[in-house]
């Protein structure tokens, strides 16, 4: 039926467009760079800043810090042969618009730790974060 895909195609990109809006104005918020999408279901951000050193070791140490801490996966930019450490793909249809508001206030969460507190990376494990997911 044409009218079903037609409108099935239709609701897809108006959820699409959603949550880029809602991934991008956290961003804006959260003050992290990125580049804007023209298409596609990612959002290419630069969590550099935030790294404990400008390696692609500081890269992994970010990343295991979301997904031990706050349970968030986002795909480092080394995994794509980016040269600068500390950029991230995020993939923001990959979960329903609820779920990627709880991930990125979590995210929120754990770069306010950092920018603010000061919290030496040594220091910043699982158990030092658990309030991330509370």
């Amino acid at each position: 039926d044409d009218n079903w895909v037609y409108d099935f195609l239709h609701q897809a990109r108006e959820k699409i467009r959603y949550s880029y809006e809602l991934c991008t104005r956290m961003l804006d918020e959260m003050v992290i760079p990125f580049f804007p999408a023209k298409a596609g279901i990612f959002v290419y951000a630069d969590f550099s800043s935030l790294l404990p050193e400008p390696t692609v070791e500081g890269e992994a140490k970010f990343a295991s810090l979301l997904l031990d801490a706050a349970r968030i996966i986002m795909t480092p930019g080394a995994a794509q042969h980016d040269q600068k450490p500390g950029m991230f793909r995020i993939c923001y249809c990959f979960v329903s618009p609820e779920l990627l508001m709880m991930a990125m206030q979590r995210l929120d969460n754990i770069i306010v730790k950092i920018r603010t507190h000061r919290i030496h990376w040594d220091n910043l494990t699982p158990e030092s974060m658990s309030d991330i997911i509370a």
